[in-house]
């Protein structure tokens, strides 16, 4: 038996890992467009702030099994469910029996902001982390748009660098939604304490190169901010365009049961990129985060082997742990 995993990430790593226990005699291939595919993802953050140096935060193999193989720095660009095989950027085909998809997602920056892409980071993977490492050498203020947890979390890594940094944030609080879960004006207090300027109710409108290392950036209110990085974290959309012309249905992200299965009968998905079937509310949602994405690589290698398991989100097991008193103690 031969199952491929587009992915290196925790959904593709906790499949991985189970297929091989699981059907020692099977072959499994993970293929990965990130030259250096294994690394842990929460830890970008503190990778940026040089609190986690590159030996640290990168591994040779996430996975020590003779089973697996992983292929690097190349890109799937086409499913062809039909044949049983993926398209490499190469022009290689591989060959499967069961395909896993765990593609996971990248941050975007707003539609309003397209035309000024070019000045805009956003951190999605290791490369986007190197980027902003490197920039920061030179650089003295950061400006980060955001609307959540990802966006708090930059600010604290940017100011630990010993940038400047403004946050800025359509939402009228920081972490909006949560309710006695997270203390907001506490969180305000600490984020001013440590020197972060904050505007809340504010958008930007526009970024504009004023030399080579340097910028401004025009926010809704009318205010004018010269910075040296802009990042970008206000959503992310999961990594499915190379799935838009397949047999597979995908909505914002790939429609799976709750089963984690596709409309392809032996093409799952797991992740970030997955949009599992909510029995519960009876609709397909993304569960996005490091812990919900393991555990769904888990359970889709346990059905391709016949389990029947059903994933059940929960949020206050996979998601709500990140923030609250936790991500309080980190500022």
């Amino acid at each position: 038996m031969k199952y491929v995993i587009i992915g290196t990430g925790p959904a593709a790593v906790s499949a991985a890992k189970t297929l091989s226990k699981e059907d020692s005699s099977s072959e499994i291939v993970m293929v990965s467009a990130e030259a250096k595919p294994f690394y842990i993802k929460p830890a970008l953050v503190e990778y940026i702030s040089g609190d986690v140096p590159d030996n640290a935060l990168f591994m040779e193999n996430m996975i020590k099994s003779d089973n697996v193989s992983v292929i690097a720095g190349k890109r799937v660009i086409k499913v062809e469910a039909d044949k049983n095989s993926i398209l490499l950027a190469t022009g290689e085909k591989i060959d499967y029996n069961y395909l896993v998809i765990a593609t996971g997602a990248s941050s975007q920056v707003p539609s309003n902001l397209e035309h000024a892409r070019q000045y805009i980071d956003c951190l999605s993977d290791s490369a986007d982390a190197l980027r902003i490492r490197k920039k920061i050498e030179t650089s003295k203020k950061a400006v980060i748009s955001g609307e959540g947890y990802t966006g708090i979390e930059l600010a604290r890594g940017l100011k630990k660098a010993g940038l400047d940094v403004t946050y800025i944030t359509k939402e009228n609080e920081l972490l909006p939604g949560f309710g006695e879960e997270i203390d907001n004006n506490a969180l305000f207090s600490k984020m001013k304490e440590r020197g972060i300027d904050i505007l809340l109710e504010e958008e930007i409108n526009d970024v504009v190169s004023l030399s080579a290392d340097e910028l401004n950036v025009i926010t809704s209110g009318g205010k004018e901010i010269n910075c040296n990085i802009v990042v970008s974290s206000d959503r992310y959309e999961p990594n499915v365009a190379f799935l838009r012309d397949s047999e597979i249905s995908v909505e914002k992200g790939i429609l799976v049961s709750e089963e984690l299965r596709s409309s392809v009968s032996n093409i799952f998905s797991a992740g970030d990129a997955a949009q599992v079937y909510d029995i519960n509310r009876n609709l397909n949602r993304i569960n996005f985060g490091w812990n919900s994405a393991s555990a769904q690589g888990e359970l889709c290698a346990k059905n391709i082997l016949g389990e029947g398991s059903v994933y059940i989100a929960d949020e206050d097991k996979y998601f709500r742990q990140l923030i609250g008193k936790k991500i309080m103690e980190r500022w």
